[in-house]
């Protein structure tokens, strides 16, 4: 998603809306009667969404539309339950790494951009462990000095 205010408009509301379901899947009217989105839009996030591991859904993809025309049994994914605030993240350097690839994804400038990419990529070869370790460390030292803890 290139448009962080298009994500918070469009794909946001869907994960959203299923969280805020009665906990079994949805289909897609019930999905545009929850978020008030047009087909259109409502269909493109949905495959988006899908492909990106936040849903799982049944889309009925014709060959002559660029978009789903049916989805049924739509249901959040773990990605999906943490995206919605259902679930805490996995770990801090999950956490992390998710929030710079939506920071990538809101980032209009390019080198800005790039920028986080490439903090992206190293933040993912330091290892899962090894940032968790730091940001705890960090998040600890922080609190000493707030009084906190």
């Amino acid at each position: 998603m290139t448009d962080g205010r298009r994500w918070e408009r469009v794909e946001q509301r869907i994960l959203e809306a299923l969280a805020a379901g009665d906990g079994t899947s949805m289909g897609d009217q019930e999905l545009q009667e929850a978020t008030g989105l047009d087909v259109p839009p409502l269909m493109h996030a949905l495959r988006s969404l899908k492909e990106d591991g936040y849903i799982d859904a049944v889309l009925v993809q014709p060959g002559q539309a660029d978009y789903p025309v049916r989805a049924a049994s739509v249901r959040l994914l773990p990605k999906g339950l943490r995206q919605a605030g259902l679930w805490p993240a996995e770990d801090l350097s999950a956490a992390f790494c998710a929030a710079l690839e939506r920071a990538i994804g809101e980032e209009a400038d390019p080198q800005k951009r790039s920028s986080l990419e490439r903090v992206l990529i190293a933040a993912r070869t330091v290892g899962n462990m090894t940032l968790s370790a730091v940001i705890a460390n960090a998040v600890g030292i922080g609190r000493s000095h707030l009084g906190l803890g």
